[in-house]
């Protein structure tokens, strides 16, 4: 129970009670007019406000498990049903990525292309994934996980979503959401037992950093998107990294074989690729550590990864590379076209 105390003015104070309380009992108010009865009426719809958060965070807080975590309970649908606020106001986030690597199709199976799976390792993904959760929530999405001994809360749990990205089928955003105060040392450590059961996947790789939300739009989406704030959010991403383009003369053969080289000996992760469409392109990523020189009088810090982005579209007689590569430390002007070797 939380004890609200509020000092002032006494018709002002009840004022405010009476706003708070008219939306308990139904009745209907007038419209405020003046300054005071405006402050008034914001006052109450906090304190409503407070409320009903107050009242949502007990739910999310029950003082016994019994059968709340199991499949198809009430708990766990409402879990189900977290919207983005609400996981952000009562839950503490670890995010990290995770790139599927397998049935990689270089455009070279000929006749058996046809029979080839689709599946790049996801599935052993979410396998992995409901295997370590206590529940799923959602097939294929979110699952639950019961956290017995960690801090001093009865009923500690993370609620873990996976997303595919919308612009690499390859990536998938791993968000696992913490209730109450569980200190940052479980955290980390409960997260790394996730990723140490996804590294033990065949197909899948957890990568060092998140770069979900640094990918650069491709250059044949680029043009058809809409003047919107997420179209100006990816053309703010792309003026922040050095950018080349090659041009390259259009073949049959010549997708395929920028995938095997990128992927085989560029050492990059394929995260996207789309040969069947009328513009085929593919999208590759890789971290390469900064090689800016250290001070060897102190002590070593951890590697600077920079991400290197790598896109091939093919337009009608044309076909074009792109490159993008992060700003390095200590450069102030990264809206200035400059080339790197």
């Amino acid at each position: 129970r939380v004890k609200i105390e509020l000092s002032g003015d006494l018709s002002f104070v009840q004022s405010v009670k009476d706003d708070f309380m008219a939306h308990q009992v139904g009745t209907q108010r007038q419209r405020p007019s003046t300054i005071g009865q405006q402050t008034s009426a914001r006052l109450g719809k906090f304190l409503r406000w407070m409320r009903k958060e107050d009242h949502f965070e007990s739910y999310l807080c029950p003082l016994e498990w019994g059968n709340k975590l199991m499949a198809g309970s009430n708990f766990l649908t409402r879990l189900g049903r977290l919207s983005r606020y609400e996981r952000q106001r009562h839950f503490r986030n670890e995010v990290f990525d995770v790139v599927c690597t397998g049935g990689k199709v270089h455009g070279d199976e000929g006749l058996l292309s046809e029979f080839l799976t689709l599946d790049y390792g996801e599935n052993d993904l979410y396998e992995t994934l409901a295997h370590w959760a206590t529940e799923t929530i959602v097939k294929d999405q979110r699952y639950v996980k019961r956290l017995d001994g960690l801090g001093d809360n009865l009923t500690g749990y993370c609620v873990a979503t996976v997303a595919q990205s919308h612009m690499a089928e390859r990536l998938f955003t791993i968000s696992v959401d913490f209730f109450e105060a569980i200190n940052a040392s479980d955290r980390i450590a409960v997260v790394l037992s996730l990723k140490s059961r996804i590294e033990e996947c065949k197909d899948t790789v957890v990568l060092p950093k998140v770069l979900s939300d640094q990918l650069v739009v491709p250059r044949s989406r680029r043009r058809h998107e809409a003047d919107t704030l997420e179209a100006r959010k990816h053309k703010l991403i792309s003026d922040y990294y050095f950018h080349e383009t090659y041009d390259l003369v259009k073949d049959v053969e010549l997708l395929p074989l920028l995938v095997k080289r990128r992927t085989e000996i560029g050492n990059f992760w394929l995260l996207h690729s789309d040969s069947s469409s009328v513009t085929p392109h593919a999208m590759f990523a890789k971290f390469m550590e900064d090689d800016a020189p250290s001070d060897s009088s102190e002590q070593p810090s951890p590697p600077n990864l920079q991400l290197l982005q790598y896109q091939i579209n093919t337009q009608h007689d044309d076909v074009t590379v792109d490159i993008h590569k992060d700003i390095p430390r200590g450069v102030f002007s990264p809206l200035r076209k400059r080339r790197f070797g």
